[in-house]
């Protein structure tokens, strides 16, 4: 496996394991998250293995003082 593929293959595990991890709020939650961090926080799902620390800040920006636990 090239360095490429293995690269793209930990994205795609690193998504799911969000995906996994949002899901058990509900699939609506899910989707809310994602939505928000689109249109107010301006990432892309796919664009979060690259840019970690600006999904944290979308996630801290909505959950406020939720957020370390969200952060879990």
């Amino acid at each position: 496996m090239s360095l490429t593929q293995t690269h793209r293959a930990s994205d795609e595990e690193l998504l799911a394991c969000i995906d996994r991890g949002l899901g058990k709020v509900g699939p609506n939650v899910k989707h809310l998250v994602f939505w928000h961090l689109q249109k107010i926080s301006h990432i892309r799902r796919e664009e979060i293995p690259e840019n970690p620390e600006k999904f944290l800040e979308g996630l801290r920006s909505m959950y406020r003082e939720s957020a370390p636990a969200v952060e879990r």
